[in-house]
């Protein structure tokens, strides 16, 4: 796959083994490898033939997601002479992923970057697009930039290594993007989330489907003013799960239910009846205690965080509204008490 963007076109290579994947890295690049810890432990061997002082250990926490973090890495890269051609080549899953795009992009004013994602949800999404994004102050991504990668690499055998809570968090992120263009792929999310486990064939099948869907739609406006806001579906109300639960609702699962509220919000503003019955087939997959956690929130604090949604201008939020799949339109809805605590109702009744 060729993903055509302002910075450069790129290529994503899926089904990687490895050992070819590891040393494409190690012997073609100048590169700095910025790498989940957990990925350091569960593949030692394959990591051991790089130089150790070309290695930053990432320890993948969302509070580390932070200004504080992308200045000790860049200082890390300046103390190892790091040069703007240097490539920084990230390992790891969405935070690893943010934390290397975002330090690329502003290390001498931007330097190149490799992506391995190492979990479902970076595999689907977070790999391809160029946007990355940081934590301030428990506000989710409120500081970001937009600067491609040069090459994704994709190996679908780390998911052997992957906890089963990431697992399911990834397709809760493959959901969305089933119920927006694809009854195929929801239906392989939805058996994924049900049962916990997934074969390879299908990983890979579930990982090409999701980046052909995302492709148009961050090519046709790379700089998210248009058309890729699509893309935030389920987003607005997910953050505030997964920022108000601790965390503790991991984000595709949030964003999952933020989905089936969206589309029961627009109920009478263009989500379809039908779309809303489909939406309800993922929550009825997702483990109950999520729900539970989701539906404990206060509509002070819901709205509290709606009010930081980067999405949010003249006192208006932007929702997605689901018509058919491939049939979608955002829908601007007043962000006030009121629709903070209609979420919280139907966080409740689902």
């Amino acid at each position: 796959m060729t993903i055509q963007s302002f910075f450069g076109e790129y290529e994503v290579q899926t089904g990687c083994g490895l050992d070819d994947l590891f040393e494409t890295i190690f012997s073609s690049f100048d590169s700095f490898l910025l790498v989940d810890e957990n990925i350091l432990s569960n593949y030692p061997l394959q990591l051991s033939r790089f130089d150790t002082e070309r290695i930053f250990k990432i320890n993948a926490k969302e509070s580390n997601k932070s200004l504080e973090q992308v200045a000790v890495i860049c200082e890390w890269l300046s103390d190892q002479s790091a040069s703007r051609s240097s490539v920084l080549v990230g390992v790891g899953g969405g935070i690893t992923q943010d934390l290397v795009a975002f330090s690329a992009s502003v290390f001498h004013r931007g330097a190149p970057y490799i992506l391995v994602p190492t979990t479902l949800l970076a595999m689907v999404d977070s790999c391809i697009g160029g946007k990355s994004s940081i934590n301030v102050r428990g506000s989710k991504n409120i500081i970001g930039t937009f600067q491609g990668p040069t090459n994704v690499f994709i190996s679908e055998k780390f998911l052997d290594s992957l906890l089963a809570e990431d697992l399911v968090s990834g397709f809760g992120e493959v959901a969305k993007f089933g119920l927006l263009e694809s009854e195929r792929l929801l239906d392989l999310a939805v058996d994924a989330l049900r049962v916990g486990f997934v074969s390879e064939e299908v990983a890979e099948e579930v990982v090409r489907m999701s980046l052909e869907i995302k492709q148009p739609f961050i090519e046709d406006d790379e700089f998210d003013r248009g058309v890729r806001r699509t893309l935030n579906y389920g987003h607005s109300v997910g953050h505030v799960i997964e920022s108000l639960s601790g965390y503790t609702v991991p984000h595709g699962i949030a964003v999952a239910i933020g989905c089936h509220i969206e589309n029961l919000l627009l109920r009478n503003s263009g989500a379809s009846d039908e779309m809303i019955e489909y939406s309800a087939k993922v929550i009825s997959a997702i483990p109950r205690e999520y729900i539970e956690v989701a539906a404990s929130v206060r509509p002070s604090d819901v709205l509290m965080k709606l009010q930081k949604d980067k999405k949010v201008a003249s006192g208006k939020i932007k929702l997605i509204a689901l018509e058919d799949f491939g049939r979608h339109t955002i829908v601007e809805v007043a962000l006030d008490v009121e629709l903070a605590s209609r979420c919280v109702e139907l966080l409740q009744e689902i």
